[in-house]
């Protein structure tokens, strides 16, 4: 039975104390992708970088930052006027939750989002910022087993939930006003903006639903994790719908132990999006789904099994090349985390 793999307290003490404790913080401390929170900022609202241990009665908050930079599309002749626009996302993914056993958990994550853009509007150029609470989430965790030995421990956990329509939707309003024009741009500028109200949303006025599953294994130094999310997604406010998306990520790399009481670990991760189209009035948008791979390095430590921070960067290794709408250029993620014993 699956249950024989969680083993006795007393087992887990025969490991080393950097093992254990290492395993404690790099078990759950799997980049889920941090969900999706506009057509095309698709890394950075739900799945923050968790650092929780697998431990009953443990209490857990930490903060995961990413930054994103996308960039103007490359442009066909006779339409280099419409460059030099883009959009920043700042999105701050504060986040905590509770062990209640070493199988059941809850998580609630709290994200606080800036979008700054330059864009063309009535043909002239505009700029300007967004900021504000975005779509909270509430996240329930089961894992299945953890298992020890003296070399090795392996991980594996699964987690749904629900994201609420929390964050401000307004902008969805400039979909409403450009829907006849979408046969023309992608986002219905007949001036070229690249930059539309769909990219600039804080929220989606929509109840949708998360789905996932993630592991975390090591043998001797050498650590190895993957993610998979998906989002269901419902109609929301402007009866505007975000397409459904798919996250997923796969990392590897080699880890050592400076000390008893800490770890550093540097990874090479391989992660990807898959967004279906968005629909508006019920209709689909073409072009507005999306797929992009990135590739970057992760560095990351831990300390005293209860301390965790990571630091990476991605590169996006495949995009759609659209001549519609920005592309993402690069990603910085960070995270600082504390897990508390009872």
């Amino acid at each position: 039975m699956w249950y024989s793999l969680m083993l006795s307290k007393s087992s887990r003490n025969k490991l080393p104390i950097w093992l254990r404790r290492t395993f404690l913080m790099f078990a759950c401390c799997i980049t889920l992708g941090a969900g999706v929170s506009s057509a095309c900022d698709l890394c950075a609202v739900y799945n923050s970088i968790e650092a929780q241990g697998v431990s009953a009665d443990s209490f857990f908050i930490g903060a995961t930052h990413q930054y994103t930079s996308f960039g103007s599309p490359a442009l066909l002749p006779g339409r280099e006027i419409l460059g030099k626009q883009h959009l920043e996302s700042f999105t701050t993914q504060i986040y905590s939750g509770y062990r209640f056993t070493d199988r059941f958990g809850v998580q609630v994550n709290l994200p606080l989002i800036e979008r700054k853009f330059r864009r063309i509007s009535d043909n002239v150029i505009e700029t300007g910022s967004e900021s504000g609470l975005g779509d909270i989430s509430l996240l329930f965790k089961y894992t299945p087993a953890q298992i020890y030995s003296s070399e090795s421990s392996f991980f594996y956990e699964f987690f749904g939930g629900f994201k609420l329509p929390s964050g401000d939707s307004d902008r969805l309003a400039e979909e409403q006003d450009e829907a006849e024009e979408r046969s023309i741009f992608r986002h219905g500028s007949v001036d070229g903006n690249f930059v539309a109200g769909d990219d600039l949303a804080l929220g989606s006025g929509s109840l949708d639903y998360i789905l996932g599953a993630s592991f975390f294994g090591q043998y001797r130094f050498i650590s190895y994790s993957g993610s998979l999310q998906g989002s269901i997604r419902t109609e929301g406010d402007y009866d505007y719908q975000y397409g459904n998306d798919l996250q997923f990520n796969l990392a590897a790399g080699y880890f050592y132990a400076p000390s008893e009481d800490s770890t550093v670990d540097l990874r090479l991760r391989f992660s990807g999006e898959i967004k279906s189209k968005d629909q508006i009035n019920g209709s689909d948008i073409e072009g507005s789904d999306d797929t992009v791979l990135y590739l970057g390095p992760q560095l990351s430590f831990s300390n005293s099994g209860l301390w965790y921070g990571s630091l990476g960067i991605d590169f996006p290794i495949k995009k759609d090349d659209s001549s519609e709408e920005l592309t993402p250029d690069y990603r910085v993620q960070f995270t600082l985390s504390r897990r508390f014993r009872s």
